[in-house]
């Protein structure tokens, strides 16, 4: 059984995060305090326990911890100043906050959808409107000196997307071409926000699963059993 918290689904024994039909690929130890801080929930877990616990026997600075925290945020989409899962208590250390069900195994969620890549994040699109910008917690944060606080609407829908400029100053681009209009936009076509890239492309169902690369960009890597 795997559990279900807001758009996500986590399967503990098949080491599987889900986002709206999307792998969401982390790291091991980000796994770990992933599991970790659910397994505990609502209970506030110290630094000293969350070590002692992802690093037995092993030093490790509160800057590696830190480091960690932020990196599972990303991943989530969290905003660390308005927390939907992870929140920190200050001088002390960490707590789930997340409203947490049990849901189908997460392999069973995963399916054609469109995601999104920017600042080294893959961040799934469920159906609907979302709206770009550097900061708030109503929008996906991207936060570049280019981008403007609202600066781009999404309309998802199915094997769509339609991308909208919402007055940016900088300006949403396709190539040399300033988006004045909505615009359906192709998988692996990268736009950009003022001058922040962002890569939009369709991925997950069932022969293939998401990865970003080193530069920060998607590879569809095959299932095992498909793997010559």
């Amino acid at each position: 059984m795997a559990l279900s918290f807001g758009h996500f689904t986590i399967d503990f024994a098949q080491r599987l995060l889900v986002g709206a039909g999307v792998e969401v690929r982390l790291g091991n130890k980000e796994f770990d305090l992933l599991r970790l801080l659910i397994e505990r929930r609502p209970q506030a877990l110290s630094k000293d326990d969350i070590f002692s616990c992802l690093w037995p026997d092993t030093f490790v600075s509160e800057g590696n911890l830190a480091t960690l925290v932020t990196g599972l945020r990303l991943a989530l989409g969290d905003n660390p100043k308005a927390p939907k899962f992870i929140r920190t208590v200050y001088g002390f250390g960490y707590a789930f906050v997340g409203d947490v069900v049990e849901s189908p195994a997460a392999a069973n969620n995963v399916r054609t959808r469109w995601a999104l890549v920017c600042q080294n994040r893959l961040i799934p699109l469920t159906d609907g409107v979302h709206v770009l910008g550097r900061s708030g917690s109503d929008v996906i944060a991207v936060p570049a000196r280019t981008v403007s606080r609202r600066h781009a609407r999404l309309t998802v829908n199915a094997d769509t997307l339609l991308i909208e400029d919402l007055g940016s100053k900088n300006g949403t681009w396709v190539g040399e071409m300033r988006v004045d209009a909505p615009l359906l936009v192709e998988s692996g076509v990268q736009i950009l926000l003022g001058s922040q890239p962002l890569l939009f492309f369709l991925s997950g169902g069932n022969d293939s699963t998401v990865d970003l690369r080193k530069d920060g960009q998607p590879a569809v890597r095959p299932k095992p059993e498909d793997r010559s």
